[in-house]
């Protein structure tokens, strides 16, 4: 799942920011970004949903399983808070792509979602290189 991610990914990249601004291209590419994101949400939650239940298969008694899991929780909210952000920007694109909204404007703010959201994936997820150009290097 999440080298699917990292391919599409990598293709929403390579046709948004290679210079032609045509709408069908875009639309490819928000097509593939949500597809993308999808994925990513199922390769989060199965993460998460391990370390929850190595954490009750480790626990010494119930109250102590309550405790880790609920940290765990804790850890990952601001993850899915920054995923549901880039999930809403996601679709705004779309929409403005089919509507005739300002696209460019719209990718844009998926752009900053993917940014704030890409410090906090887990270091086990792979993005492309060129995802680092979307983010200023980082």
């Amino acid at each position: 799942m999440v080298k699917r991610f990292t391919i599409l990914f990598a293709m929403v990249v390579a046709l948004v920011a290679c210079g032609p601004k045509a709408i069908d291209i875009q639309a490819r590419s928000a097509s593939a970004m949500a597809v993308a994101v999808n994925g990513l949400s199922s390769a989060l939650r199965d993460m998460e949903q391990k370390e929850g239940d190595d954490a009750i298969d480790r626990a010494p008694d119930k109250a102590t399983a309550k405790l880790w899991v609920k940290a765990i929780e804790d850890k990952w909210q601001p993850l899915w808070n920054a995923h549901k952000v880039l999930q809403v920007s996601q679709d705004v694109w779309a929409k403005a792509l089919e509507q005739g909204g300002n696209a460019d404007a719209a990718y844009r703010a998926v752009e900053e979602a993917f940014c704030r959201l890409k410090p906090l994936l887990p270091k086990t997820i792979q993005l492309p290189p060129v995802a680092g150009v979307l983010c200023g290097g980082a």
